[in-house]
């Protein structure tokens, strides 16, 4: 498995060490199928956004690296990212503290489409 895969893989159970919603984890070529209690999230590990498969936009989820090359392809394919409601994790693994999350179609609802670009990156400097 790796490096970005089992950070997004512990990132998740981490999150549920309280709530215990996870029933399975089920791995997948391109990432993986959480089912919940109440529902099923399939998360698309895609360490270059440009390179990312078709489909990785049809994920409840989609976790990349916090590189320049990943908000440049967000930004640059943003009308696509834009219209469904996923969330992005820009995650860097060898800090494992050290990611930024983003919601595109309500991000798009708030912010000027003029300074998205400033925007993700002020986000991601938060994140290096």
């Amino acid at each position: 498995m790796d490096e970005l895969k089992q950070w997004a893989l512990n990132y998740f159970k981490s999150r549920d060490a309280f709530t215990k919603s996870i029933v399975s984890i089920e791995d997948l070529p391109d990432g993986f199928l959480i089912q919940r209690k109440e529902r099923k999230e399939r998360v698309s590990v895609v360490p270059h956004l440009t390179e990312g498969p078709p489909d990785a936009i049809g994920a409840d989820c989609i976790v990349t690296l916090n590189e320049t090359s990943n908000i440049n392809a967000l930004v640059d394919k943003w009308q696509q990212f834009k219209t469904r409601d996923m969330k992005m994790i820009f995650a860097n693994p060898s800090q494992p503290h050290k990611k930024w999350m983003i919601n595109p179609m309500a991000h798009a609802k708030v912010c000027d489409e003029s300074s998205l670009k400033r925007g993700l990156y002020a986000l991601a400097e938060e994140a290096p």
